[in-house]
Parts: structure tokens; sequence; C-alpha cells
């Protein structure tokens, strides 16, 4: 269980909007994330009804891989 503050042992700020589930493998924590936005945010479509994501199409250029240190967050 957690929340921004509850069983947060570190937070670090990324260079770009983050967009996916964290992978834990060992002793590292890998995201990827998307870089260099043509397109964003995501424009919402215009028969979109409402609910929990608007979807949308965003595009970007690049996407990367990082991995931290588990234990502290460092960036490897």
């Amino acid at each position: 269980e957690w929340d921004k503050t509850k069983n947060v042992k570190w937070k670090v700020a990324l260079p770009a909007p983050g967009n996916s589930t964290p992978v834990v493998w060992g002793d590292k924590v890998f995201i990827t994330q998307a870089s260099e936005l043509t397109k964003w945010p995501p424009k919402v479509p215009e028969n979109y009804a409402g609910g929990a994501s608007a979807g949308g199409h965003a595009v970007c250029e690049k996407r990367s891989v990082m991995c931290f240190d588990r234990a502290d967050g460092k960036l490897l």
C-alpha cells in the first residue's frame, strides 16, 4: 500500500513524463519514458463521451529506458 508519502523510500524527477509501470528486477528499477514530444498532451477525440481516460494520440520522437538503484534511486 502506498500514496505520495506512505511507504515511499525515494522519489526522482524525470526529464520527461514517465509512461509505464515501473519494473523492479533485483536491485534495479526500470522505467520507460517518451521525450521530444511533438504532440503533447494528446488531443481529446471529438466524440469522447467521458470516463477515466480521454484516449487520444500522442507523438514522441524518442523513447528511452532509465534504470535506478532500488535502494536509493540513484540513476544507473
